[in-house]
């Protein structure tokens, strides 16, 4: 029947005393209300009155109608019911039918079809049945709404089933969030569509970032999603809350570069930003890392693996390789993540190089292990080129020396090499064996005694590093020159065997003259004598714990930068002796057998008392020992595991007497010829001026170490023999083999040619 029809039926029908139960039904929302509105001058009650949390009883309403003296009318029976499901709503309805209740008109949304079906079985209760025509409205969904969770929602969200109860069918919404300690799991067979937010996630997901995916919830913790929501919905959106507590969204760079800084919830709110607004993200690493993370604590893994997309022969691989190092650097570096990425170039032989930085340890060592594996496959100066960017120490470790002999020269910058390729040549290894016989050192180097003797004690400390060899001096250069400060070196040897016991005589002489002495720096020998760590020979035949030496003596010269010119003028670094890493590699045994078994790893035995020995050509009798000056072993010694001292070859016998002093202020070095033709007959020559007076000074450049000329001091004057390309050049200036200027530019240019004909 139409509305005002039913209204006016049903309006003559409450005015005879005590009417029988009577039911109106409307389809749609505005029906519904328009009949509750012309009734309200009567005496509504919702079901859901004074209930809160909880859900209408069924015999509450029945003793709320039977108590009831005057004409009452009744809402939000179909409301619950249908939340509790078809069958439990056609049950109540029929139970109220049934019962001898008066004085009632019940108030129902969308039952027709179930009080026709009840007209259908028994005609008589057609007479208390009112149905209104019209079309049915769509029924709202309803989300359950976690109550520890309700107060970061922007939605208006209604507190208990009973203010739900009081306006879902009222139509204002077509969705209607509910706090409640009730979940959707309550209510399995509700007519109604139930959803449910349970997570701060879900807030988010719906409210702030709606272009976060289901799966997305394990992006960050569930902490952080709480952090994030709580924001937003103090802030009124995701966007206004990151500028409140990170900055403006198009700094992403400045946030990044202090990531270390940011506590984790922040992190995880930057994270978030580039997860969902990839355009802001001008980092091609970076973008690649927040795209494949599918959490926070991926990012990293993600950004060390970015690389492998690039290949080194792209014109920006070199740019993206540092952007990438910045940000590994930026979020924080980590070894176990570190490791994980050195696994997955494992097998990419040389090429792997390319991939890898020096931030972290694992690292350093698996680019010594690559190049000590796959070296023969990369030509020695494109291998240099690419160590210079990957691995600074290392670089610095083989970069040439002068050590003031072209025979200690050329041997130890060709000894640094072998020890990273892992093997020598055969031409080195004969020079060895001829080194064995002769001994030359005995005539080249003083003894450490007559040296120490002559230094200035006064006002300084010394570094006793046992097993320092002089094979660490440019890198010691290097690194002092880092540090500002500058060395002088001198070169001695040890006394036999080289061994600490016969060669600790230096302390004493500092001690007498009153200079401090720090004689507990044993990390490096101790590497060396290492049989329980990755690098033992016996479990891994690769020098990657070269790595871990390099460490060790930067950290003496951190040491060393803290103390000089504050404490004293000058600081030593004097050692007992070096060690072999060869002897360990070559393992051979000598034919000849002594009396006593071999010390030291076999570098050396004690002479037999009373008995002659018949000692080998490379043999040498000091201090009641025999030594072996190549790479033997005598019989009965253990092997080394990974490098060996006491015998005399010159890696093990050269011992250096460092001076550290601070390097001189305001140093400045001109280039004089920033271009320089070439051509036939014509010798390139380089020439640059120096602000102070400098002394044996040469030039670094391509891996080569060139003497510069000079009458002054002052004007300094290179022959560029062997270099005949047409580009631009970087070199470094050395004074006493420190590095004085680094990064000067020269260009070579072609007679005959014009500057654009170079572009």
């Amino acid at each position: 029947m139409q509305l005002s029809s039913c209204i006016k039926k049903v309006e003559k029908i409450v005015h005879i005393s005590s009417p029988e139960l009577l039911f109106i039904n409307a389809n749609n929302f505005e029906q519904f209300n328009e009949i509750r509105e012309y009734f309200a001058v009567g005496n509504i009650i919702n079901v859901a009155d004074d209930i809160n949390d909880e859900l209408p009883q069924l015999e509450d309403i029945i003793g709320l109608i039977d108590s009831s003296k005057e004409i009452i009318f009744v809402d939000g029976i179909s409301a619950y019911t249908r939340l509790l499901g078809q069958k439990t709503l056609s049950g109540v309805i029929k139970q109220l039918i049934d019962s001898q209740l008066r004085n009632a008109v019940i108030l129902l949304f969308q039952c027709e079809d179930i009080l026709r079906d009840l007209i259908k079985k028994d005609l008589r209760c057609e007479r208390q049945i009112f149905l209104v025509d019209g079309q049915n409205s769509a029924l709202p969904v309803v989300t359950f709404v976690d109550e520890k969770i309700a107060k970061t929602l922007s939605q208006h969200c209604y507190h208990g089933l009973a203010e739900l109860i009081k306006v879902i069918e009222s139509g204002v919404s077509e969705h209607y969030y509910v706090e409640s300690r009730f979940s959707k799991n309550n209510f399995a067979e509700s007519v109604y569509l139930l959803e449910e937010l349970s997570s701060y996630f879900e807030i988010v997901r719906l409210d702030y970032l709606r272009l976060l995916s289901q799966s997305d919830e394990k992006l960050i913790s569930g902490e952080c999603w709480k952090y994030i929501a709580e924001g937003c919905q103090k802030h009124g959106d995701f966007y206004s809350f990151f500028r409140d507590k990170i900055g403006d969204t198009a700094n992403i760079d400045l946030f990044l570069a202090n990531w270390s800084k940011y506590k984790p919830n922040d992190r995880a709110l930057i994270f978030l930003l580039l997860k969902t607004s990839p355009s802001l993200n001008k980092n091609r690493c970076l973008k690649i890392a927040v795209e494949a993370s599918n959490t926070i604590d991926e990012i990293l893994i993600q950004v060390y693996k970015s690389i492998l997309q690039f290949k080194d022969k792209d014109s920006d691989f070199w740019s993206i390789y540092e952007e990438r190092k910045s940000l590994i650097s930026a979020l924080g570096v980590n070894e176990h993540v570190a490791n994980s990425f050195c696994n997955l170039i494992d097998d990419l032989d040389i090429a792997g190089l390319y991939y890898l930085t020096d931030l972290t340890k694992v690292e350093r060592k698996q680019i010594i292990k690559l190049i000590s594996k796959y070296h023969q496959s990369i030509q020695y100066s494109k291998l240099l080129d690419l160590i210079k960017r990957i691995y600074k120490d290392l670089f610095e470790y083989l970069s040439p020396y002068d050590y003031g002999n072209d025979f200690l020269t050329k041997y130890f910058n060709s000894y640094k090499r072998y020890k990273v390729e892992n093997g020598a040549s055969k031409e080195f290894l004969k020079v060895v064996e001829k080194e064995g016989k002769e001994r030359n050192y005995n005539l080249w180097l003083p003894t450490r005694s007559e040296k120490v003797r002559n230094l200035e004690k006064a006002n300084s400390i010394l570094y006793f590093v046992d097993a320092l060899g002089v094979e660490y001096l440019s890198y010691i250069a290097n690194r002092a020159s880092a540090y500002g400060m500058m060395i002088n070196t001198t070169i001695c040897h040890s006394n036999l065997p080289s061994i600490t016991e016969y060669n600790k005589e230096f302390i004493d002489e500092f001690r007498s003259a009153g200079a401090e002495v720090i004689v507990d720096i044993k990390q490096l020998d101790e590497i060396k004598h290492s049989g329980t760590q990755e690098y033992n020979y016996s479990k891994s035949l690769l020098p990657s714990y070269l790595a871990d030496e390099l460490t060790v003596i930067n950290n003496v010269i951190e040491q060393i930068n803290a103390s000089l010119g504050v404490n004293y003028e000058r600081a030593y670094i004097v050692s007992d002796h070096g060690a072999s890493r060869l002897a360990v590699i070559e393992r051979n045994e000598t034919k000849w057998e002594m009396v006593n078994k071999g010390k030291y790893c076999g570098r050396c035995c004690e002479v037999a008392d009373g008995v002659i020995d018949e000692p080998n050509e490379y043999m040498v009798q000091e201090n009641g020992f025999w030594v072996l000056a190549n790479y033997d072993m005598i019989k009965g010694g253990r092997p080394g595991t990974v490098e060996v001292h006491g015998g005399a070859t010159l890696e093990e016998v050269c011992v250096p007497i460092i001076e550290f002093t601070r390097l001189p202020e305001n140093i400045r070095i001109d280039v004089a010829t920033p271009l320089i033709q070439i051509g036939f007959k014509i010798k390139p020559i380089l020439k640059f001026v120096s602000n102070t007076h400098l002394s044996n000074v040469s030039i670094l450049i391509d891996g080569k170490q060139i003497k510069a000329a000079t009458t002054d001091g002052i004007k300094f004057t290179v022959e560029l023999q062997g270099f005949r390309r047409e580009k631009e050049y970087l070199f470094d200036v050395l004074s006493n083999n420190n590095p004085i200027c680094k990064g000067l530019k020269f260009r070579l240019k072609a007679t005959g040619m014009s500057d654009n004909d170079l572009l």
